[in-house]
C-alpha cells in the first residue's frame, strides 16, 4: 500500500492508510482476544458448580492439545511442501523455451 502510494506521488496518504489499516487489526485482534476470553470465564463460572465439571476440564484439556497437534502438523507440512518446491524462476536460472513453444503459429 505504502509503495504503490509513493509511486503515484501520494506518500502521505500511502501512511495514513497504513496506520487506519494498523490501527483496525489491532482493535479486531483485541475484540477476539477479549471475546474468548470473557467467553471462556462465562463457561468455567456456568459449569464449575455441575457435576460434570471434572469431566468438562479433562475434555477441554484433551481438545486443546488436539488442536494444538492439528496447526503443528499443519505447520510441519507447509513448511515441507515449501522447503521441496523448486527455486524461485524470478531467482533461478532463466526457464528454456519447450520445443513446442517455438513451434506456435503467431511467433
Amino acid at each position: 500500500m505504502l509503495g504503490a502510494a509513493s509511486l503515484l506521488g501520494h506518500f502521505w496518504v500511502g501512511v495514513a492508510a497504513v496506520l487506519t489499516m494498523s490501527a483496525g487489526t489491532a482493535l479486531a485482534v483485541t475484540g477476539l482476544a477479549l471475546a474468548s476470553v470473557l467467553a471462556r470465564d462465562w463457561a468455567t463460572r456456568r459449569y464449575a458448580s455441575s457435576a460434570g465439571a471434572a469431566r468438562l476440564e479433562r475434555v477441554s484439556g484433551w481438545a486443546a492439545l488436539c488442536g494444538g497437534a492439528v496447526i503443528m502438523t499443519l505447520g510441519i507440512s507447509l513448511s515441507l511442501a515449501g522447503a521441496s518446491m523448486p527455486a524461485m524462476p524470478l531467482l533461478g536460472e532463466p526457464a528454456t523455451p519447450s520445443p513446442a513453444a517455438s513451434s506456435h503459429p503467431f511467433r
